[in-house]
């Protein structure tokens, strides 16, 4: 489980939170990062029992004085913000790939539905409370990014295609773009992202969740000569 996140028309420059290094570089600054994060089903119950039947993940954008995600009392450090692209030119996916054991994918990956598999709701915060990874609708989320958005979740819902079987990995990718606040250094600047999510699976007491937080992965500007 974990982000990996790409410079846009460059593929090749990426990185994943279990791999080093963790920080990629944009050519300049109105360069949009295109961010995936991933969630793997590594149970180790047997068939629709091991299911994820509910799942939120939530994501908090980098900004000055940002924290990670679920742990709010941890600095996460950024030295610049990033906002949500425009959402009507670079709009969320979400998809569900099936694996077996062996790791081979089974079919095709299949798109989920905004509405009908899933919700995306939006807010102004970046210092989220718990009630932010529950499962149904909450105060201060809303339907439709702003310039003020801070942070987004994925709230999936009650459908046979949202459910991940054993091994299933969910994938939701969006385009962030460096705020037009930023501003050049000579030394390098770097800008944190990280999501948390929160499921619950088949086999558990319908009030058991488990929750997790992968690693940070970073969004480098290089430093540039600046005048005298």
């Amino acid at each position: 489980n974990g982000k990996t996140n790409t410079a846009t028309g460059n593929p090749l420059d990426y990185t994943q939170t279990n791999n080093e290094p963790n920080v990629i570089s944009l050519p300049k600054a109105e360069t949009p990062v295109r961010y995936t994060l991933r969630v793997k089903n590594l149970s180790t119950e047997i068939e629709d029992n091991a299911k994820i039947d509910d799942l939120v993940l939530v994501d908090n954008l980098p900004q000055i004085n940002d924290t990670r995600t679920w742990r709010s009392d941890t600095p996460r450090g950024s030295q610049f913000q990033l906002n949500l692209a425009d959402q009507n030119d670079h709009p969320m996916t979400v998809i569900i790939q099936d694996y077996d054991a062996s790791g081979a994918a089974t079919g095709l990956p299949r798109t989920l539905t905004q509405g009908r598999d899933y919700v995306i709701e939006y807010s102004d915060e970046c210092f989220l409370a718990g009630d932010a990874f529950k499962n149904k609708p909450a105060p201060g989320w809303y339907a439709t990014p702003t310039a003020s958005t801070r942070s987004f979740r994925l709230r999936t819902l009650k459908t046979d295609d949202a459910k991940m079987a054993i091994h299933a990995v969910l994938e939701l990718s969006f385009d962030a773009v460096v705020d037009e606040s930023f501003k050049p250094s000579k030394d390098d600047q770097i800008a944190w992202n990280s999501f948390g999510y929160r499921y619950h699976m088949v086999a558990n007491e319908p009030e058991e969740f488990l929750e997790a937080e992968p690693e940070v992965v970073g969004v480098k500007l290089p430093g540039v000569q600046i005048p005298s």
